[in-house]
């Protein structure tokens, strides 16, 4: 059930100090609390603030007495600029709760109380997002203590191993595309395939049509809930709404340059910005392969990278949208493929660049200017950013036509060769557990979709 829900606050304002809000069933004292300085990637290291909530979710006469039976959210954040937390909390698989939070105050505690509609166990998900595209995520499940509250920790930017590898999920036997997209709100990601139709990989079709491509995962409408992205003769399109976002477009990227969240989107046409479905200015008129929106030199506003055979383009974000940057790139490159991984840790955000013959790392020096740091000989399809062995540095998942490979990260920005993945048509990071830690996917030529181990 997809229809925004918000529980009745059973009371409202109490106080408000520094950076801080409570909402509460009553006046009773909750004590929030500033969580630590965290890092991930596309988000510097800034201090969080705090954020303590109080929510019912049944009715006042069984939230009133002085026993509640709650789940207490311990949320972790950055606080980072122009992004914000969504949190959506459901139980069985009904979307009770979906709020964004700025993300400079999103850190503290958010306490669900049981009641008659919910009694037994909660599911909440957090993620991180800039201009509808998601930085980090972070899920997990509690059970309502009982006569008590039990705690549910969730720290947006942790790294962690998945417990989720080789696992056989489905199959989808004339997919090209694999997609995750959380459209439920449950935190756990839903996987879409393209084929005679758009569907998940559990059956529910999206729409009845064999020609739209499946892009990326975003919440264009800004209500905390994800849409994919599509492609298609009708211009890009947001399902499961069927909405349209844009007339036309190969690729596309949600950001805030500096205005708010808008939509760059591009093709053989060249490259465009503006807001959805509405008049957009052309950046520049060169054929574009791929492109990306990520803050490049940490000043809170999305840049955009395109890549194409004529060459890279970079357009930092500020006050009047993005403006052309030259030089920010290595002089001669091109590309038809890239993707944003922080491949040495050090929290600035890199780029993996593919073009016919190689894939090269463009390391950031940290004010957006990037550098070359060693290239693999490797004709990529497709790229994808993952950290695959939890020691906090981004891997590249490269698929290409002879199979698909893991080059692992170092703090040095060169990669280093890493396990093979065998024939893969396609590949996805996907939290398909819910836990909070993205996954693997991977798409075999015989249509099975697996986890890797």
């Amino acid at each position: 059930m997809r229809v925004p829900f918000t529980p009745l606050l059973l009371a409202s304002f109490v106080r408000r100090s520094f950076a801080q809000r409570t909402f509460a069933l009553r006046s009773y004292a909750q004590r929030s609390f500033a969580a630590p300085a965290l890092a991930i990637p596309n988000a510097p290291a800034i201090p969080t603030r705090a954020l303590t909530i109080s929510i019912a979710l049944g009715s006042l006469a069984l939230c009133a007495c002085g026993d509640e039976r709650a789940v207490v959210v311990r949320v972790e954040s950055p606080a980072l600029a122009a992004a914000e937390v969504c949190l959506t909390a459901s139980a069985e698989g009904e979307l009770l709760y979906n709020r964004a939070y700025s993300a400079d105050e999103a850190s503290g505690t958010l306490t669900f109380v049981a009641g008659a509609r919910v009694a037994d166990r909660l599911r909440v998900a957090a993620r991180l997002r800039r201009g509808g595209r998601t930085l980090a995520i972070a899920a997990g499940e509690a059970a309502f203590g009982p006569g008590g509250s039990s705690v549910l920790p969730l720290r947006l930017g942790a790294c962690a191993v998945t417990q989720a590898g080789g696992l056989t999920l489905g199959a989808a036997p004339s997919a090209t595309r694999v997609v995750a997209v959380d459209l439920d709100g449950d935190g756990r990601d839903e996987l879409v395939v393209n084929g005679d139709d758009l569907r998940t990989l559990a059956g529910e079709v999206l729409a009845p049509r064999a020609d739209l491509v499946p892009l990326v995962a975003g919440d264009p409408s800004l209500d905390c809930l994800e849409e994919l992205l599509v492609t298609g003769p009708s211009g890009v399109l947001s399902y499961p709404s069927g909405r349209r976002v844009s007339a036309a477009g190969d690729r596309v990227a949600l950001a805030d340059a500096g205005r708010g969240p808008e939509i760059a989107t591009a093709d053989a046409d060249g490259l465009r910005w503006g807001p959805r479905d509405d008049v957009m200015r052309s950046l520049t008129g060169q054929p574009i392969r791929d492109v990306v929106a990520v803050d490049l030199n940490g000043d809170g506003a999305d840049d955009l990278v395109a890549v194409g055979d004529e060459g890279i383009v970079v357009f930092f974000g500020g006050p009047a949208g993005p403006s052309a940057v030259v030089g920010a790139t290595p002089t001669g490159w091109t590309g038809r493929v890239l993707v944003v991984l922080d491949v040495d840790g050090d929290g600035a955000p890199d780029l993996a660049i593919a073009d016919e013959t190689r894939i090269r790392v463009a390391r950031n020096r940290g004010d957006g200017l990037l550098e070359g740091r060693g290239e693999v000989p490797v004709v990529a399809r497709a790229l994808y950013a993952l950290d695959v062995d939890g020691d906090c540095l981004d891997d590249l998942v490269v698929v290409a036509d002879d199979g698909a490979r893991v080059w692992l990260g170092h703090t040095d920005g060169r990669l280093r060769e890493g396990p093979t993945l065998g024939p893969v048509v396609d590949a996805a990071p996907a939290d398909v557990d819910g836990d909070g830690v993205r996954e693997l996917v991977l798409l075999r030529p015989d249509g099975e979709v697996v986890t890797w181990r």
